[in-house]
């Protein structure tokens, strides 16, 4: 089996990603884009910073709040969690239409890595620890949405169906100071891998 443990960026990482967010979340939710550059530069040997995205944010959200550790760390994540809430709260149609269509991209991108995989196996199975963070995204975004059309639960039920014909469960994927934050029972896609073959 191969091992995709990965060492978390950390939370001063995710923090300037939200806080960054924050800073033009405005005019995005009021704009069409899904994705918006951001301008971030990361510290030396950090990972390069996506695109804001609302589940970028989510995803930057939950990791944060499960590395933060000192007293002062936990006083900026209530800070940013009370400052994201009035953002959805202010512009909740705003909000809403743009997790529809971000869920909808990350769908698409996820459905076509899964196809690639299907078609290819062994040239693709070991794009799953990077490919996967689609699927926490949806997951992220589908919490944003009550209730959901049947189509959509359809479509998300096909595409883990499809996963699941695959997946050989195992250890968390992911570095093991995020485990908490995704458990099993609703993140299980985090703790396994797609076989070779």
């Amino acid at each position: 089996m191969k091992s995709f443990a990965k060492s978390a960026p950390g939370f001063e990482y995710e923090a300037r990603y939200l806080q960054g967010g924050m800073e033009v979340l405005e005019p995005f939710l009021l704009a069409d884009d899904v994705y918006w550059p951001l301008g971030l530069r990361a510290l030396s040997g950090e990972p390069a910073y996506p695109q804001l995205t609302l589940g970028g944010m989510l995803l930057a959200h939950t990791r944060a709040a499960a590395l933060a550790y000192s007293l002062s760390q936990q006083t900026r994540m209530r800070q940013i969690s009370e400052d994201l809430d009035h953002m959805r709260a202010r512009w909740k149609t705003a909000w809403l239409k743009k997790v529809n269509h971000e869920l909808h991209a990350r769908q698409l991108q996820w459905a076509n890595f899964l196809e690639d995989y299907r078609e290819r196996p062994r040239a693709n199975y070991d794009r799953y620890d990077y490919e996967v963070f689609r699927r926490v995204i949806i997951e992220l975004l589908w919490k944003e949405i009550d209730p959901h059309t049947q189509a959509d639960v359809d479509h998300l039920e096909g595409l883990d169906l499809i996963l699941r014909s695959r997946f050989s469960s195992g250890p968390f994927i992911w570095s093991s100071e995020l485990q908490a934050a995704f458990p099993f029972e609703q993140y299980w896609f985090l703790y396994g891998y797609l076989r070779e073959d």
